[in-house]
């Protein structure tokens, strides 16, 4: 956000990305209900998923209800289409949720994924996967955060290799897909070119475009 204003652009970049608890939500699965749910919609193997994951409901034979202790029965549920192309998507029931935009702040913010009944923010994932997963260790640089990101981290290791997607960890599915809707945001393709204009600029060479 500092280079976007430094730059000279007003408000915040949008990104177009799934709204994971509005899908749940037109679709009729209480947040509650949710053992293990990722966002997603990264193409993979030629398809796009999103809100991909299990839930928990009453069993259908013994009447078991779906918030029992033990018993009941889970469902695995998504919304896929083919993606040969990044075709705008066709109007459809979840079309706007599939495709909501957000300012970046809130996106970073938003549901990136579930663990029972519990969200986790999509900065938690990317922090998550880079401090434990990627080696980064970014609590060591900034100590002070490291408390507050405890639980949340915790359901997030929690959620690591319970969901495949194709040959992916579903949590690095979901990581995959916050990269590609943050590089297909026309707003930050913007400030990459007006950053590299700039860094020409202060070198005294001309950009490349």
């Amino acid at each position: 956000m500092a280079a976007w204003r430094h730059l000279g652009f007003e408000g915040q970049p949008i990104v177009q990305a799934p709204d994971l608890l509005g899908l749940m939500g037109q679709m009729q699965q209480p947040i509650t209900h949710a053992a293990a749910v990722v966002a997603g919609g990264a193409p993979v193997s030629g398809m796009s998923v999103v809100a991909l994951g299990g839930h928990r409901v009453q069993h259908p034979e013994t009447g078991v209800p779906a918030l029992a202790d033990e018993g009941f029965a889970v469902v695995v549920s998504s919304i896929a289409r083919s993606v040969l192309t990044y075709d705008p998507l066709p109007p459809g029931p979840f079309s706007a949720m599939i495709h909501r935009g957000w300012r970046l702040l809130d996106y970073v913010e938003s549901a990136g994924a579930i663990r029972r009944g519990q969200v986790i923010s999509r900065r938690t994932v990317i922090q998550y996967v880079a401090n434990q997963v990627g080696g980064v260790h970014a609590d060591n640089l900034f100590p002070n955060v490291k408390k507050k990101r405890d639980d949340a981290e915790e359901l997030a290791a929690e959620l690591y290799n319970k969901i495949s997607a194709d040959w992916r960890n579903g949590l690095m599915y979901e990581l995959l897909s916050i990269g590609v809707y943050l590089g297909r945001s026309e707003d930050l393709k913007k400030l990459a070119a007006a950053i590299q204009k700039a860094s020409y600029s202060f070198q005294g060479r001309r950009p490349l475009v």
